[in-house]
């Protein structure tokens, strides 16, 4: 008696989740090395032809492979799909020991990057390979310069459109809040003055600043670098760093470097959160200390 296996098809994959109707693009995380600083150079980001060469990665506890897949039953669809035994433990002729994913620098690669489709049984595999890579491989765009190891980052492919929608939402966000400081050169110099100490800058806004001098600041901050001005304008602890700031401007607040601060007449020193958590904490228990200090900064204008 014969046994007839059910045909696994790519439907079905599609309707258990082992297989998606999308496309991942594998883009390079350029960042140069000792060596090798200028972005123009040919070198600083792998040399033209040079490839990696990513497979199952193996486990630290009993060096034995890490599957790719979450239980037997998916194995089984993707064995039976694509006539493969798929089996991880397979001691001889084993499909993993000869399988890697080829990552070549190309133009392709650096312009365009690798496209996969994970409706596609073995380019179902390459990601699920790719995934694994967690020392070289990022899995989000903003995560990709978080360690120095990551060479390249795996996207979903609408990520561009989702980018560009994120990148306006952000310049939308910033132009709206400088227009409604660019007529006050008090909450200009505040924000120029928290900007640069989230920048950790050893420059300091000026007693006599000018409303030119800040906007050509201000503008220069947002053409470079909108993401942190994003971030301070909606920082949840901005009153308290305008204080810092104000106290700074009137001697009340002593700042040593770029990241040391303390109450003038108190010897300890604090980093900036540190310091925020320290006056929070005043603030919230209506020390006088915290009363004292804010009477002293709001009543000299």
């Amino acid at each position: 008696m014969s046994i007839v296996k059910e045909a696994k098809t790519r439907e079905e994959g599609l309707a258990k989740g082992y297989l998606e109707n999308k496309k991942v693009i594998l883009k390079p995380v350029p960042r140069g090395g000792k060596m090798i600083t200028d972005p123009n150079h040919k070198g600083y980001f792998m040399w033209e032809g040079a490839s990696k060469q990513y497979c199952l990665t193996v486990s630290k506890e009993n060096n034995q492979l890490i599957s790719p897949f979450k239980d037997e039953e998916e194995q089984r669809f993707f064995s039976e799909l694509l006539d493969i035994d798929l089996n991880v433990h397979k001691k001889e002729d084993n499909f993993w020991h000869s399988f890697y994913v080829k990552v070549s620098k190309d133009a392709r690669l650096m312009n365009d990057g690798i496209v996969f489709d994970l409706s596609d049984p073995m380019d179902n595999l390459r990601v699920r390979v790719l995934k694994q890579q967690e020392k070289e491989i990022a899995h989000s765009w903003d995560q990709r310069f978080e360690r120095m190891t990551y060479k390249f980052v795996l996207l979903d492919e609408d990520f561009e459109d989702e980018s560009s929608a994120k990148e306006m939402n952000i310049l939308e966000e910033v132009f709206t809040f400088w227009g409604s400081i660019k007529n006050s050169p008090k909450k200009m110099k505040e924000f120029l003055g928290v900007y640069w100490m989230a920048k950790k800058s050893t420059k300091n806004v000026p007693q006599d600043a000018t409303k030119d001098f800040l906007t050509r600041e201000i503008s220069k901050a947002i053409e470079e670098d909108k993401t942190t001005v994003f971030k301070v304008i909606n920082d949840s602890d901005i009153d308290l760093k305008y204080l810092i700031f104000r106290g700074i401007q009137l001697g009340a607040i002593n700042r040593t470097g770029v990241n040391t601060y303390s109450l003038v007449g108190d010897d300890t020193t604090y980093s900036l959160p540190g310091f925020i958590d320290y006056l929070r904490f005043l603030k919230n228990n209506t020390d006088p200390m915290y009363q004292k200090l804010e009477a002293q900064i709001n009543s000299k204008k």
